[in-house]
């Protein structure tokens, strides 16, 4: 029962999916078809087990880009006379 050869309906832990249907309409809100083609079961959200669902993804995470920051702008004298420190020559002594 507990080998890792044991078929699915032998197992007592099993994956607890949820897929998402319009009540309307009757189409799928969730992708039916994952990112290699194959029709999807759904979306795991937890395990089934002992006869009750377990939920285990409480939150959903969302990958997004950060947001570009704004450059500063400092207007104290031109760009010109910022840029003389870095240019000064030493006079060989």
């Amino acid at each position: 029962m507990n080998s890792p050869c044991a078929k699915r309906a032998n197992q007592p832990i099993k994956t607890a999916k949820w897929l998402e249907v319009d009540e309307e309409t009757g189409e799928y809100i969730d992708c039916p078809v994952n990112q290699y083609g194959e029709s999807s079961k759904g979306k795991l959200f937890g395990l089934f087990a002992q006869g009750r669902y377990w939920l285990k993804r409480a939150f959903r995470w969302e990958i997004k880009r950060p947001k570009k920051a704004e450059p500063k702008v400092v207007s104290d004298g031109s760009w010109l006379d910022r840029l003389k420190p870095l240019t000064h020559v030493r006079d060989a002594a």
